[in-house]
């Protein structure tokens, strides 16, 4: 195996380890285009030497030993670097604040819910009130048979006249 075919499988090595496999993952991972991977691995036909600066993010993102990942030497890992953290993409972490604005947004909706609940029942009670007291007036009048065409409620003429006599 020449020296390209070496470290093409080696970056796959990385990409299966940290990426699952998945190309387009990995460049998201280290911020890198996809199709500058893929012509590492030599998928288009063609292997490339990485550059510099692709190895440089792997062994910084990573924590990947400089010496495994050109020469073959030792582990993948650099036990003196490597230490476990946890790796987003850059989706991830959109969809995580995205989530928490939602979160925020729906706590924020549910108060103006429960505000919107709440002048509601009161309006409910203040309707019921006024229906209650409709129906008592209702009755009142319905007791003292009042003609709702009058607008002038006659009086016995006697009572007028007697008024006026006494002037």
């Amino acid at each position: 195996m020449d020296y390209l075919s070496e470290i093409s499988s080696r970056i796959n090595q990385v990409i299966t380890h940290f990426a699952g496999g998945n190309v387009s993952k990995f460049s998201r991972m280290i911020d890198v285009i996809p199709d500058t991977v893929t012509t590492y691995l030599g998928k288009k036909g063609v292997i490339r030497m990485p550059g510099a600066e692709f190895i440089s993010k792997m062994v910084d993102i990573f924590g990947i030993s400089s010496d495994w990942i050109l020469l073959g030497k030792g582990e993948m890992l650099n036990e003196d670097n490597y230490h476990v953290t946890q790796i987003y993409e850059p989706e991830t972490l959109i969809v995580q604040e995205e989530l928490e604005q939602a979160k925020k947004l729906i706590g924020n909706l549910q108060k103006t819910l429960d505000i919107i609940n709440s002048e509601f029942s009161k309006t409910n009670e203040e309707l019921e009130a006024l229906r209650a007291e409709n129906s008592r007036l209702k009755n009142m009048l319905a007791e003292k048979q009042y003609n709702p065409d009058s607008h002038i409620a006659a009086q016995p003429s006697n009572e007028l006249g007697n008024k006026t006599n006494k002037k």
